[in-house]
């Protein structure tokens, strides 16, 4: 597939994809899966490395220190007034992952881009010593230009563990994406409901949502945006 030139804009929303280097697989472990996850909020909230800022506060805890303080010090001194980016749907499935990103700051989806590719790398390269690439090439991204595109996008984003077959059916019960994040089952801590459409944050709606199945005219919006076919 041939990779596309984007211009990145503020208060555009973009689909963001990459997949583990030879198709390899970018999750070998829950713990992996929670490092991403955790990467995902801090990488756009915070201009700090997240595992200095863990080792940090593992001094301090072995030290008996104020750590309630420390955090907030340390809010105050590295936490971006607005963030890069804000989170509308993510989803990580075993080789490869799907972002739905609005750039709220200038340059803001490269700069985030870059140190949360770069964070998990780190992290991955360390917990399993190996070395090299993880990810295939640079990310990939598409411009979201309509509100319907939007929609159908979200389906086919969050829909992709029922079409690995990883689940049965869409109820919601996939670890791994933000599904259980709109419905307040799991803490929401990495996305944003601002625009997401409204009927997200009913479990029952979205669940029948997700399982409908697409006719060929939300089909043919996604022509363009489905940008793992290849």
């Amino acid at each position: 597939m041939s990779k596309r030139k984007v211009q990145f804009v503020k208060n555009n929303i973009y689909h963001i994809y990459n997949r583990g280097v030879h198709k390899n697989d970018l999750y070998l472990s829950d713990a992996d899966y929670q490092r991403w996850e955790k990467l995902l909020a801090w990488s756009a909230n915070y201009s700090y490395s997240y595992s200095l800022y863990l080792q940090r506060l593992l001094q301090i805890e072995e030290r008996a220190g104020e750590t309630e303080a420390f955090i907030k010090s340390f809010a105050e001194n590295y936490k971006y007034s607005f963030p890069l980016v804000e989170i509308l749907a993510y989803v990580e499935m075993p080789n490869h992952y799907h972002l739905i990103l609005e750039q709220t700051e200038d340059d803001g989806i490269s700069r985030y881009m870059q140190k949360l590719s770069t964070a998990y790398a780190m992290y991955f390269n360390e917990r399993y010593d190996v070395s090299g690439s993880l990810f295939q090439s640079k990310f990939q991204a598409v411009e979201v230009i309509a509100d319907e595109q939007l929609i159908q996008l979200l389906r086919y984003v969050l829909n992709n563990p029922l079409n690995a077959k990883l689940i049965r059916n869409n109820n919601l019960k996939y670890n791994w994406s933000s599904l259980s994040e709109y419905t307040g089952e799991k803490q929401s801590e990495i996305i944003s409901t601002k625009r997401l459409p409204s009927f997200f944050l009913d479990r029952q709606k979205l669940i029948n949502f997700l399982n409908e199945e697409p006719t060929e005219s939300n089909s043919d919006i996604l022509v363009g945006l489905e940008i793992d076919s290849d």
